[in-house]
């Protein structure tokens, strides 16, 4: 689909494997219904909502809030507090050493900023086949991105 915007082989690779952000894999891994139902969406335009994409994390800040929930915004975790008889996380430590308690951590960092620099190692040794599993997900996202865009 891409081809018939440009000829260009370097553009092609960089918009059909732009999409990777919707695909989790590398263009010639993913099903085609995939691939042709997101480049469908945005040929049309794609929709965004009226007053931007942080509208998204307002309303669900407002329910979780309204919930008795806490979200705080710019607040940098150094750390991910583990309860290490049980492996769960049980809070948060931000910069400056100040603590949040909290029966569910959310972290919208993704999972590789979350796993290896948040979580305490000795918490991710009982989660030994996990972490390969986020390992070789990792590597396998990146490594097809450079692949087909030619960027490094």
């Amino acid at each position: 689909m891409v081809a018939r915007f440009t000829d260009d082989p370097a553009l092609r690779a960089v918009l059909g494997g732009g999409q990777m952000i919707d695909w989790n894999l590398p263009p010639d891994e993913v099903a085609w219904a995939v691939a042709a139902g997101m480049m469908n969406y945005y040929e049309d335009g794609g929709y965004y909502p009226v007053g931007g994409s942080a509208l998204i994390a307002d309303s669900i800040a407002r329910v979780i809030e309204a919930a008795g929930g806490r979200v705080l915004c710019g607040a940098r975790v150094e750390q991910v507090i583990v309860d290490p008889a049980t492996g769960a996380a049980t809070g948060v430590r931000l910069k400056g050493g100040a603590t949040v308690a909290a029966p569910v951590v959310v972290s919208a960092c993704g999972f590789k900023t979350t796993f290896e620099r948040l979580v305490p190692g000795r918490a991710l040794l009982t989660l030994v086949p996990f972490s390969a599993q986020l390992e070789h997900l990792s590597r396998l996202v990146l490594s097809g991105f450079r692949n087909k865009t030619g960027l490094s």
